[in-house]
């Protein structure tokens, strides 16, 4: 509930800051950013709790450059997280939130000529899950289906793209000659091979 001075107790005392509730499967972090306790967030941090990329893209969704500097402040937010918050950010045009990250060492993300993003656009549906919709605008890709919105994706390569506003998902064109035919999307251990429809 935001009592800094309580969670610093406890923790001084060894409480586990991985621990999840047991029914929203939500951590201490989890809270803490959902409600705004900044303070608690910091001393999560400080004694090594998971999820600094998570606290990262939080700051740079919610445009909050104090939760940002939070997370950067660690040392331990890794690279690509790095470029995925500064993608974020310039698609969002929160400019001092992409200084910051540059001053950090985010780089832009890879840039894929739209040419080829447009190779991409259409339909894919795999044997489980939804259908999806790839289609370019003003020289992004996006993805419907997986989210209520359509969601900006970032190249990792010229034929693998992950969403810009959360990790763990990735999902790889395979051309076959110079048709696009499949889509591959993987999360953890999970692998969906997506045919294209169109």
């Amino acid at each position: 509930r935001g009592h800094a001075e309580v969670a610093k107790v406890l923790l001084d005392r060894g409480a586990d800051v991985q621990v999840k509730d047991t029914f929203y499967n939500a951590t201490a972090m989890t809270w803490a950013l959902e409600n705004n306790h900044l303070s608690v967030v910091r001393l999560l941090l400080d004694k090594g709790a998971e999820g600094v990329d998570d606290v990262l893209m939080s700051g740079v969704r919610q445009s909050k450059e104090e939760v940002v500097k939070l997370a950067l402040d660690t040392g331990k937010v890794k690279p690509d997280a790095l470029t995925a918050a500064l993608a974020f950010s310039m698609n969002a045009n929160t400019a001092p939130i992409s200084d910051l990250l540059k001053k950090a060492g985010a780089t832009p993300p890879m840039e894929v000529d739209a040419a080829i993003l447009q190779t991409y656009a259409g339909k894919y549906k795999g044997e489980t899950g939804p259908e999806v919709t790839f289609s370019v605008k003003d020289g992004k890709l996006f993805v419907a289906g997986f989210t209520p919105q359509p969601q900006p994706l970032m190249a990792l390569d010229k034929t693998t793209f992950r969403f810009i506003a959360f990790g763990g998902i990735t999902l790889a064109f395979n051309v076959e000659g110079e048709k696009v035919t499949t889509m591959t999307f993987k999360q953890g251990t999970t692998t969906n091979v997506m045919k294209r429809l169109d």
